[in-house]
């Protein structure tokens, strides 16, 4: 906690300079270009800035399209769709609501109930068809 305190403290304070530097009157150029007075600095921490943005923009990619393909996309949108698709197999009588084979009147009814007390038993991800 600390450490993001004092990283927050460093942006302030390199935000005050450079504001107070620049005046309220500056009006920033409609697009970057030397201008021929630049020091050796200028080119150093333009060449940072693009790398640090380069990497930025790298890294919040890879986090965005891990957590929308992870947690979005496969965990959520799939799985409701594939639980949705089954519900509607079994109640088109296409799937069965138990595996083949199986007497489901012998086990425990919290065991093989569905989400509700009202739903049927649903143990049809194994018995798909073979079209789906």
């Amino acid at each position: 906690m600390h450490a993001y305190r004092k990283f927050l403290q460093q942006i302030y304070q390199a935000t005050k300079f450079v504001l107070r530097k620049i005046g309220d009157d500056f009006i920033p150029q409609r697009e970057a270009c030397k201008i021929g007075r630049e020091s050796l600095l200028e080119p150093w921490i333009l060449h940072k800035f693009t790398i640090a943005a380069r990497d930025i923009n790298f890294a919040l990619t890879n986090k965005s399209t891990y957590k929308y393909w992870y947690d979005h996309l496969c965990n959520v949108f799939i799985a409701s769709l594939l639980f949705l698709v089954v519900i509607v197999l079994i109640s088109a009588g296409k799937l069965e609501s138990h595996p083949p084979g199986r007497d489901m009147s012998s086990s425990s009814p919290s065991s093989t109930r569905g989400c509700f007390d009202s739903d049927p038993p649903i143990h049809a991800f194994s018995s798909l068809p073979p079209n789906f």
